[in-house]
């Protein structure tokens, strides 16, 4: 059956309320609990990483204080480096990609605090602009207002999604880069100028792969996806 008429008003209404939907869970989940998180120890190593370029000019190296032994994120600025600062004892970092430690590192040198909420918030609010990329993807696959607004609601209000959103790692940003590159392939396909959008797509997944190198097999699915 053919989709009632959605006037432009009554579409950016909805759009809009799904959008605060977002921002208040997310918002309202980090500000109740922002440092009792799953993976804090990766997030950890990250923040050693970027602690370590930012005041020792060492790159891609961890100098341990403690053992990660706590199941809550612990920011860098709470921990006493003066000691492991002046004896230091590096070693190379193999945890985890190093995208999210360079991440940290610009974030903190333009703030000058070493903590982690920066980066989630930065995270939260790309999140929601996610909210806005999975509604349009649906709106130009299946041409139905209803089921744009249906998936960007979902996406706002599915609670694993926004667990993984306000953990400071390479995860969440391995989401936002697999949404964002369809996106983009998508526009490749419908513009004249398809090698631009490709060009994006391209740069969008080669910065990804910092964060979660398995980015990349996404490359190979869109060229199977336009086979005859």
């Amino acid at each position: 059956q053919p989709e009632p008429r959605w006037s432009r008003r009554r579409r950016v209404t909805w759009v809009v309320a799904i959008l605060v939907m977002a921002a208040s869970l997310r918002f309202g989940w980090l500000a109740l609990n922002s440092h009792s998180i799953p993976f804090a120890t990766m997030a950890e190593e990250s923040g050693q990483v970027a602690h370590n370029i930012i005041t020792n000019g060492r790159w891609f190296v961890v100098n341990d204080v403690k053992p990660y032994d706590h199941p809550w994120l612990e920011d860098p600025a709470d921990r006493d480096y003066q000691y492991a600062d002046r004896h230091p004892q590096y070693r190379q970092s193999i945890l985890e990609p190093p995208g999210p430690a360079v991440l940290l590192a610009g974030i903190w040198s333009i703030t000058g605090d070493q903590r982690f909420i920066y980066m989630q918030v930065l995270q939260l609010l790309i999140d929601c602009v996610m909210v806005l990329l999975v509604y349009w993807l649906s709106l130009r696959l299946f041409k139905r207002t209803s089921a744009a607004l249906l998936a960007g609601g979902l996406y706002a209000i599915y609670l694993p999604l926004i667990q993984v959103a306000r953990i400071p790692h390479g995860d969440a940003w391995a989401g936002f880069a697999t949404i964002t590159a369809l996106a983009l392939f998508l526009k490749a396909r419908e513009s004249r100028h398809a090698w631009r959008w490709l060009a994006a797509t391209g740069a969008v997944l080669g910065v990804a792969a910092y964060f979660r190198p398995t980015v990349l097999v996404l490359p190979v699915a869109f060229a199977l996806a336009v086979l005859p």
